[in-house]
């Protein structure tokens, strides 16, 4: 879930208004964000979904809570921003008002294996 606040907020600003900005809250936005990652929990980890749905109630209760002025960028980190880069300085209001957001996907799940398939190819072949 290291990056669960990251994807739910990109989906939103995607699929939203050009100019959206993350106060007022996107209601839309984040039902549809929800519905969306709920549906791919469901699909490939059932057994998290609870657990996903509680991380996701809480984080719209935060960002309802804090009602951040900007998303963030990489520069000094403040508390009326959202997002901030995982590892940068950000001083205790700011780390207790922000959400703290991985930059690279490297570092999202150090347990994963790649493998690299040609299983499609050979279905390809055979249809």
């Amino acid at each position: 879930d290291r990056a669960l606040r990251a994807v739910a907020v990109a989906f939103i600003r995607q699929t939203g208004p050009e100019k959206l900005a993350p106060w007022p809250f996107p209601a839309e936005g984040w039902a549809a964000a929800k519905e969306l990652l709920l549906d791919r929990v469901r699909l490939c980890d059932p057994d998290e979904a609870d657990r996903t749905a509680g991380i996701l109630d809480r984080m719209r209760k935060e960002w309802e809570a804090w009602q951040p002025g900007h998303w963030g960028d990489f520069g000094p980190t403040g508390s009326d921003q959202l997002l901030r880069p995982l590892g940068q300085f950000a001083d205790e209001k700011a780390q207790s008002m922000t959400w703290a957001i991985p930059s690279s996907m490297r570092g999202v799940d150090a347990e994963c294996q790649i493998e690299v398939t040609s299983q499609y190819a050979i279905e390809e072949g055979q249809s």
